[in-house]
């Protein structure tokens, strides 16, 4: 009995992030490059809005303990997540507040959020960040369009010493700027685009790890 809750318990903290549940739509192969394979899905906002929700998944040549300590750190999000101009720290709890700002061109650019970043070591192969904004936190900068909905998870999990899968979620329910059909192959290829500069730097944590 021990072990079966255990592992409900492991599950639900793995699933229970995003809007993963068994009544959710099943994820679409939406591609497959560099080792990177994509992942899509229509989630029903409401009547009138439904938007994709995405994943990526790799295998990235670095131990667990790498990419765990390089995302749990919030200011690496700058390197690897295109856009991503600023990651300042307003809190400093279990659950870090961090107020990120978005540079990216028109129509996307002069945006910003406020997210709960929280790392969490589910087993001693398996770790989960969570990024998720919240909306009770007073307004830093008004020059910028505030995104009230955004979620993302990293979900790492070992294979060998050197060897992790690497599972990023993402997910908004913010009304697209522009018809789907013009926006949505602009934010996949920013999507991959992003999960490739990680699995790039990740590779080369490992490099370091061996040489030093």
């Amino acid at each position: 009995m021990k072990i079966a809750a255990l592992l409900l318990v492991n599950s639900m903290l793995i699933f229970g992030f995003t809007s993963e549940s068994f009544n959710e739509p099943k994820w679409i192969s939406s591609g497959n490059e560099n080792g990177i394979h994509l992942y899509e899905r229509w989630i029903h906002v409401n009547d009138q809005l439904k938007v994709r929700e995405r994943r990526g998944e790799f295998i990235s040549h670095c131990s667990l303990l790498d990419a765990e300590m390089f995302l749990k750190d919030y200011t690496t999000c700058t390197q690897w997540m295109k856009g991503i101009s600023k990651a300042e720290l307003l809190t400093q709890n279990k659950d870090q507040l961090i107020y990120f700002v978005i540079s990216l061109p028109w129509p996307f650019k002069n945006r910003d959020f406020i997210a709960r970043y929280l790392c969490q070591r589910v087993d001693a192969k398996t770790c989960i960040i969570r990024l998720k904004n919240v909306n009770n936190y007073p307004l830093i900068n008004d020059k910028y369009i505030h995104i009230k909905d955004y979620r993302a998870s990293w979900l790492v999990e070992q294979i060998s010493p050197t060897t992790c899968r690497i599972t990023f979620c993402t997910f908004s329910s913010e009304p697209p700027l522009f018809p789907q059909w013009m926006q949505d192959p602009v934010l996949k290829k920013l999507f991959f685009k992003n999960l490739d500069r990680l699995k790039n730097i990740l590779n080369e944590l490992n490099q370091k790890t061996l040489t030093s």
